[in-house]
């Protein structure tokens, strides 16, 4: 498990001859963390250097920590059954969802993103998952934004959690899907 400090800049826009704040963030992702998230990244031709810019939680409010899994995961319902409402917590897969996605489609998990700590210990009681991202996050200081690649996931949970996932994203789809 690595854990590494993010910085994040608010992007500027030139209005006329002024530059003006706007809300969307920039994320400087330190080289270290670069090396160990272009293999990762690489099988879905994502770059680490611009992924987290994309994401739809570039925007401002900057999320406290992002953590990266190991690869993608069919986990996207067990996240929306589990997390709490009030936790502030969104997902990514590192695909691009299609433009148009079928009425069934169910995105993958290859991204969280922790608005706060207090939600992410809060989740962490919900869900192994969870409990493996505080684990990695619950010395980072509050007052700055993180960056942590998760170890890959393993255990009975893992097995458990697979086979009712799709079950679990159609009975409690969210809109906190980035």
């Amino acid at each position: 498990m690595s854990c590494f400090e993010l910085r994040i800049a608010q992007a500027l826009i030139t209005d006329g001859d002024t530059n003006v704040l706007n809300k969307r963030l920039v994320f400087a992702v330190p080289d270290a963390a670069e090396r160990l998230l272009r293999p990762i990244l690489l099988p879905y031709d994502q770059d680490p250097f611009w992924y987290f810019d994309k994401l739809k939680t570039g925007h401002a409010p900057a999320p406290w920590a992002i953590a990266c899994l190991d690869g993608e995961y069919e986990l996207a319902g067990h996240v929306v059954a589990t997390r709490p409402a009030e936790a502030g917590i969104r997902f990514a897969a590192y695909q691009p969802s299609p433009k148009r996605p079928a009425s069934d489609f169910i995105p993958s998990l290859g991204t969280l993103v922790f608005f706060s700590k207090r939600g992410l210990q809060l989740a962490a009681k919900s869900s192994p998952l969870f409990a493996t991202a505080w684990e990695t996050l619950q010395e980072c200081a509050e007052h700055k934004n993180w960056l942590t690649l998760l170890p890959p996931l393993s255990g009975p949970w893992l097995s458990e959690a697979l086979k009712v996932d799709r079950k679990l994203w159609k009975e409690n789809q969210s809109p906190q899907v980035d």
